[in-house]
């Protein structure tokens, strides 16, 4: 089975080494227990920063180095256009004709597939060109799973289906609301989740001062988590459609929230706003209520006892706070738009999107095949490469995550 590993080469921002993590925490270390596994070839295609990376921890692997600035060309050397560009089917269509924004990187991957032919390509951002120059490969998409990070378990998502958009989340969301959840599994499967979203021992005093701060801002009215990602992740101007800035989005969704309601931000620990730009927001907005800095900057998992609502731009937390039982809006090319809502609008009715069975099969789908424990994935001749000789002979690959006929809590379990 030729594989290609294709590690997104452009969107770099103001760091060429911005995705390193994706290879030295997870791509190079699964790298090199499959080819322990097997004598098929690998190579990986990114930017020649992340290539030279590579080599320096794997000296024997194969790469294929793309430049990220001549891969700009065809945007006029706009990274934010790229970004965007990568959600867009038309846009890809163009290149596939040589026109267009992504026109040097369809040829790129082209000369690829010529003097390569990948049977599995494994991806790990949004990027409508891939299928198109690779029709006769399978395609998986990892990722961090989501699913709850602020204990430390490590966890992936292998999704064969797509990324921020026709992932198996999107694809599956009417299967999985219909289905029937085994009476005798609830219970287990919802003590299992409390065990998964309980704070350590040591963090028990932040958690409590976090809950008391919540209510005091509160003061009864429902309040709605404003849970931001960092501007320069993968997602971000893909699923907003354009550029835009972490403060323009928080006036937003302030503007938007219904009457009463309270917004509380929450910040990623790379990017959360200067004090006070978020202070002349809140004097904007009086419907804002800033927590200080230690409040506010990777807590939102347990600010969700806290609140009614979550809304987010596309974030794990937003799987979280929908199996927890929160109305949740995300923007529309969330891989959670057809389980979540995608106006604040709907926060008229925050009743929450899934009922008790919905969001207990949605948690069984994530732990069934949908996510590995990273150390799984990692153990020798195991996890990862035997899920993906799964997914390679699966007729259907929607139909092999969905299927969770053999599901069980032990599934869950073996994630907490």
């Amino acid at each position: 089975m030729k594989t290609l590993m294709f590690v997104e080469p452009v969107v770099f921002r103001g760091d060429p080494l911005f995705l390193a993590p994706h290879l030295t925490g997870w791509g190079l270390p699964m790298l090199q227990i499959h080819r322990q596994a097997s004598s098929d070839p690998w190579i990986l295609a990114s930017s020649r920063d992340l290539c030279d990376l590579a080599k320096r921890h794997v000296p024997d692997i194969e790469t294929r180095a793309l430049p990220s600035w001549p891969l700009l060309a065809g945007a006029d050397y706009d990274r934010h256009r790229y970004a965007a560009a990568l959600f867009d089917q038309a846009i890809a269509l163009q290149a596939q004709d040589g026109q267009g924004v992504l026109a040097p990187l369809f040829a790129a991957l082209e000369s690829i597939r010529e003097t390569f032919a990948p049977e599995l390509v494994i991806a790990s951002a949004q990027n409508s060109v891939l299928p198109l120059v690779f029709p006769d490969a399978r395609i998986v998409w990892i990722e961090q799973a989501p699913l709850p990070r602020r204990r430390g378990t490590a966890r992936l998502s292998v999704d064969p289906c797509g990324h921020q958009q026709q992932s198996a989340l999107q694809l599956g969301a009417e299967r999985l609301k219909r289905h029937p959840v085994d009476p005798e599994h609830l219970v287990t499967i919802e003590a299992l989740w409390r065990r998964m979203l309980a704070p350590a021992d040591h963090e028990h005093n932040i958690y409590n001062e976090l809950q008391r701060a919540i209510a005091e801002r509160a003061a009864d009215a429902p309040v709605a988590l404003l849970v931001l990602q960092p501007s320069d992740w993968l997602t971000w101007e893909g699923t907003l459609g354009h550029a835009c800035t972490p403060e323009t989005i928080l006036a937003r969704w302030a503007a938007a929230l219904p009457a009463g309601w309270i917004g509380i931000p929450m910040h990623h620990p790379d990017a959360r706003l200067p004090e006070a730009l978020e202070a002349s927001l809140a004097a904007a907005f009086p419907n804002l209520r800033p927590l200080p800095p230690h409040l506010s900057v990777n807590t939102a998992e347990w600010a969700l006892s806290a609140a009614t609502a979550v809304v987010t731009v596309s974030s794990s937390l937003a799987a979280t706070a929908l199996i927890s039982g929160k109305h949740v809006v995300v923007a529309p090319n969330s891989p959670l738009s057809n389980l979540a809502s995608t106006s604040l609008l709907s926060l008229h009715d925050p009743a929450p999107n899934l009922d008790r069975s919905q969001r207990a099969a949605l948690l069984m789908m994530l732990s069934h095949r949908y996510s590995l424990s990273l150390a799984d994935a990692l153990q020798p001749g195991g996890g990862f490469h035997t899920h993906l000789q799964a997914l390679m002979v699966a007729a259907d690959p929607l139909e092999w995550l969905l299927d969770l006929t053999d599901g069980s809590p032990d599934q869950l379990a073996s994630l907490v």
